[in-house]
């Protein structure tokens, strides 16, 4: 059943103009699936969806000896590969763009590694994110759907990108942009009366953000026709102003035309965090382990078929998860050790079963 279909759309749309208290993921799942008219996760069934991740920055504030989106850390996988494992559900060819420096060793690094198979897009010109997908403009005509994603992002949860996709579908506002309460924000979204986004401050361009602000998780949701025609009258208005076009501005563009930007307030700390600097890539890898024994905590205690499906479609299943879920698999005491792996997987949503199954593939081979 397609979300579009439902009759909820008004209800999903008060739930997201709310700007506290945090929404937590069991009432996330709740909403999503009373809307979607299912009873779990695993069964909505989403929209053909366009993933774009804009990676094209010269990360000049990165003290790496690497380009930003190729950076380890600690895990030993580079950010571009862990944002892939995330998004790489949705859409099964990504669109990376990247720009001349770094785009050849990021194709090479994610053909090396064999598991996503994304379309690569070069912005020539370094004229900031909102220029970066005009650039790609040809990708993203006839997709109603779109996730924008910053390529910086180290650790990102995929239960904000599964939620906030879905959510976004069912309202079917201008944008919808999952938030998380930070200190010291980079950014911090300012809502209306009508608890929807009205504007956004950013300390890089000068404005004076609060201590404590609401601010994006580094993913957002919008119509694809919708972006381009923000993103063509941003550039009219700039086209004798050689400044950077900035994607954040559509915020506030829309907003004054009363084009609804919802916030979906269910991140915390821990679900995403961007990588700017060497102290921010600690941070990151410290969020990605903390998503990553999450899963393996929810794998270890589904009981049902259900649960353990739920956990699969919507948590971040890598590689290293896999001994795991085996283990799981192998419990006498839960309701589908009848079941063969298989049979399980193929009751999934079928971006998530073709990334499960190609990682399955790797798993093997490495053993």
């Amino acid at each position: 059943m397609h979300l579009a279909a439902r009759p909820d759309r008004e209800m999903i749309r008060a739930i997201l103009s709310r700007e506290k208290p945090r929404l937590s993921r069991q009432m996330v799942q709740e909403i999503i699936c009373r809307a979607a008219g299912v009873t779990h996760i695993h069964q909505v069934a989403l929209k053909p969806t366009r993933v774009v991740i804009v990676a094209a920055g010269q990360g000049s504030r990165f003290e790496g000896v690497t380009p930003k989106i190729l950076a380890l850390g600690t895990i030993g996988r580079p950010i571009l590969l862990r944002l892939l494992d995330v998004l790489a559900p949705f859409d099964p060819h990504p669109l990376v763009i990247v720009n001349r420096n770094s785009g050849p060793l990021a194709i090479a690094t994610a053909q090396q590694d064999a598991l996503h198979d994304p379309i690569w897009c070069y912005q020539e010109e370094q004229r900031g994110t909102a220029h970066a997908l005009l650039s790609s403009a040809e990708h993203l005509h006839f997709w109603d759907n779109l996730i924008v994603a910053w390529g910086d992002m180290g650790a990102l949860n995929e239960r904000l990108v599964f939620a906030g996709c879905a959510l976004h579908q069912l309202a079917d506002p201008g944008m919808t942009i999952p938030t998380k309460w930070e200190r010291s924000p980079y950014v911090a979204l300012l809502r209306g009366a009508d608890g929807t986004i009205s504007d956004v401050l950013q300390a890089r361009r000068g404005d004076v953000v609060p201590a404590r602000g609401e601010q994006d998780c580094g993913v957002f949701f919008i119509n694809g026709p919708r972006l381009l025609a923000e993103l063509h009258a941003l550039a009219r208005q700039q086209q004798e102003n050689t400044c950077e076009l900035d994607f954040l501005t559509l915020i506030g563009q829309m907003a004054a035309r009363n084009e609804r930007v919802y916030a979906l307030n269910m991140g915390t700390i821990w679900d995403s965090q961007g990588v700017n600097t060497l102290s921010d890539l600690r941070r990151a890898d410290q969020s990605y382990m903390r998503i990553a024994r999450e899963t393996e905590h929810d794998l270890r205690t589904a009981d049902t078929i259900d649960e353990l499906l739920d956990t699969l479609t919507w948590s971040s299943i890598h590689t290293d998860l896999f001994a795991t879920l085996f283990q799981t698999f192998r419990r006498v005491d839960r309701e589908y050790t009848s079941e063969k792996l298989d049979t399980l997987l193929n009751m999934l949503p079928d971006g998530k079963r073709a990334i499960l199954k190609r990682c399955m593939r790797r798993k093997g081979a490495e053993q």
